[in-house]
């Protein structure tokens, strides 16, 4: 249990510096925490089942760039609940929040995004 609580911990961590290096306009930091990200992504996926309670709180999180990677995270094992966190995201935030969620939505929709 206490390596699922790490890897979601570690997943809020990377989400939030994501975040914050989108809006200082750092590409390199957005790429780094994005690479950190998709290793967490299969952590949590593969872990939904078992976890499914923690893992889906990710949804509810504060930070709006939490909800956005856990969205994309949880698109493939809980897509429902997933995607109403984008719509959400798409209506409620404005600025680079909101049109990446957006987009996300888009691009699921369109077949394009990868598991």
């Amino acid at each position: 249990m206490n390596d699922i609580l790490d890897a979601i911990q570690k997943f809020i961590e990377a989400a939030e510096k994501y975040g914050a290096a989108q809006l200082e306009g750092n590409s390199r930091l957005v790429n780094r925490q994005q690479e950190v990200l998709k290793k967490l992504y299969s952590i949590l996926r593969e872990s939904y089942s078992q976890h499914q309670s923690d893992i889906i709180q990710l949804l509810q999180n504060d930070s709006g760039y939490v909800r956005l990677k856990a969205s994309v995270c949880l698109i493939p094992v809980a897509p429902e609940e997933a995607k109403q966190a984008l719509i959400r995201l798409s209506t409620e935030e404005r600025g680079l929040l909101g049109f990446e969620a957006e987009m996300t939505l888009k691009e699921w929709e369109k077949g394009r995004l990868k598991p």
